[in-house]
């Protein structure tokens, strides 16, 4: 008979220009080998190309092209309705995790982010009031706020924190290690953010005790120290808060480090509080590591010598 890996080699074939057929052969698939993710999560990633209207990907997988008319279409109307009805968990929740990126992604081009972050949302409580008792969707809705706080200013990022943060709270009042094993990137900037700082400092420190063992030990360095910084800076601690900034640039700059560049949100804070002289050096530091800056290190030296706060734009994110 046919087995799973030929209808999902078949489902490729149909990605993402005839999604129905992807869908089909996917759901084939599910029912031949239910206990295999990668079906759950291939299937859930066409639904959700379907949503949002999904209709190329490039050499990445990323989208680049979209049919706005999909996404108000009968039949993407009826997977909606399926899904928020599905008593399915592991299909709503994979849903829900495509929606957030490549769905967002394509979201972008059509002007519709608040409707796909509304669903994904919708969705992950779906699967938490299937499985209450999960710390996985808590986890989950906590990294989804998280991630809508990043890109929110005032009121709706303060909801954001907050909210991540509750979310982060309940996973833990049922296992502790759903959120221990959350990377301090995404976790303990919201603990900073929310002001739990202790919680804060507890993440980044134990995942720098456990360095050795990480594969992306770089960010891992960068990212902790950043968190450990911006805990010392809201305890009073300038010369501290200066001595971890600085300690974040001492990598080799591997992977995302050397494109995208470092985080510029302790950079920022302490420039707020008028310590030129530690953000100046940080800034030569990064630049033997940003390999593809642009001369951004560059413009925003001669901008600090100024007296003047950069725009760090998207590094505050990074």
């Amino acid at each position: 008979g046919v087995t799973p890996e030929v209808l999902a080699n078949a489902a490729n074939f149909y990605r993402p220009m005839e999604p129905a057929r992807s869908i089909e052969l996917l759901g084939k698939a599910r029912e031949l080998e239910p206990k295999n993710p990668m079906w759950t999560f291939m299937l859930g990633e066409m639904y959700a190309f379907q949503i949002a209207g999904v209709t190329a990907l490039n050499q990445n997988g990323l989208p680049v092209g979209v049919d706005p008319s999909m996404t108000d279409s009968r039949q993407t109307e009826r997977i909606r309705a399926e899904l928020l009805g599905s008593k399915d968990t592991e299909l709503v929740a994979a849903v829900a995790a495509a929606l957030q990126v490549r769905g967002a992604i394509a979201a972008s081009m059509t002007g519709r982010q608040a409707e796909i972050a509304a669903l994904a949302e919708e969705l992950l409580r779906r699967a938490q009031s299937l499985d209450p008792r999960n710390p996985r969707w808590h986890a989950s809705l906590g990294q989804f706020y998280a991630h809508q706080a990043e890109y929110a200013t005032g009121e709706r990022h303060t909801t954001n924190v907050r909210k991540s943060m509750e979310e982060f709270n309940a996973a833990a009042a049922i296992d502790p290690a759903a959120v221990s094993a959350l990377p301090p990137s995404r976790y303990a900037r919201i603990a900073v953010e929310a002001g739990e700082l202790d919680k804060a400092q507890a993440s980044a420190e134990r995942c720098l005790a456990q360095i050795a063992t990480l594969q992306f030990k770089d960010a891992a360095i960068h990212d902790c120290n950043l968190i450990l910084g911006r805990v010392a800076l809201r305890r009073g601690d300038l010369k501290r808060a200066g001595e971890y900034l600085l300690a974040a640039a001492q990598v080799e700059g591997k992977g995302s480090l050397s494109s995208f560049g470092p985080n510029m949100m302790l950079a920022r804070e302490l420039l707020e509080k008028g310590r030129r002289d530690v953000v100046l050096e940080y800034f030569q530091l990064c630049g033997k590591f940003w390999s593809y800056d642009r001369g951004q290190l560059a413009r925003w030296t001669e901008q600090v010598k100024a007296g003047e706060i950069p725009q760090f734009g998207a590094n505050l994110v990074y």
